[in-house]
């Protein structure tokens, strides 16, 4: 028994063994040699690394531009709405003095007169503040666009001074003081009205449109008051 014992312990460990270092058993014989990294793939790491940073440095500067873009946009915006809200609140004071005129010196006028007279001077600064508009976007420096703005004012300023000569335009027109004055607010109140509305109008159809040079020349170009519409800032125009 204990010879059996002796002989079978080691034949059998010698089976154990024989099928331990088997090629079926052995992971390295089945599988194969593991590939060992060369020196390429060993360098294709770092250049993977770098070029991944390279494209994280350019997504980031790309919006970083876009980001500054938005907030000059958004600048030029509130600029522009600032100054649209000046303007608007001075042709508002304007048209309503005028009209309170008007108002008061009802029975002294004719009520189709002063509306044909408010119409036709609507008719024409709407049509010239379309033009005024339109020059508005080109550079604060050009010099048509200066000639242009001087010409109308010096145009303003002759109306002033023909409606100033009330004497004899009443003498020729055969009026009273207060029929006078009302039909000079009605044309007065046709300018202003036309003046803001074409303001308006304009900025609603073509502002958006417009790209980002000439919509900043418009902006810089429009003054906030009317009072000094045709100045020029040549220093701010540098500036920025």
């Amino acid at each position: 028994m204990d010879d059996q014992d002796y002989n079978f312990h080691p034949a059998d460990r010698a089976n154990e063994g024989n099928a331990a270092g088997s090629p079926a058993g052995s992971p390295e014989r089945q599988d194969g040699p593991v590939p060992r990294e060369g020196p390429e793939q060993k360098a294709g790491g770092p250049q993977s690394d770098e070029q991944t940073s390279v494209e994280r440095r350019a997504a980031e500067a790309a919006r970083d531009e876009l980001r500054m873009k938005l907030q000059q946009e958004r600048a030029l915006l509130n600029e522009l709405r600032l100054k649209r809200l000046q303007r608007t609140a001075e042709y508002a004071l304007l048209i309503s003095m005028h009209l309170f005129f008007l108002l008061a010196f009802r029975s002294f006028y004719r009520w189709w007169m002063a509306l044909l007279l408010a119409a036709a001077t609507f008719g024409m600064n709407f049509r010239l503040t379309q033009f005024r508009e339109e020059r508005r976007t080109s550079s604060p420096g050009n010099r048509k666009r200066i000639m242009a703005d001087a010409f109308e004012s010096v145009l303003f300023l002759v109306f002033i001074a023909v409606l100033s000569a009330g004497g004899l335009l009443q003498h020729l027109l055969d009026v009273t003081d207060q029929e006078y004055l009302a039909y000079v607010s009605a044309l007065l109140t046709g300018v202003f009205l036309a003046g803001l509305v074409g303001e308006i109008y304009w900025q609603a159809r073509h502002f958006s449109p417009l790209d980002r040079e000439r919509r900043h020349n418009y902006i810089a170009n429009l003054r906030r008051t009317i009072v000094l519409p045709y100045t020029i800032s040549r220093r701010k125009h540098e500036i920025r």
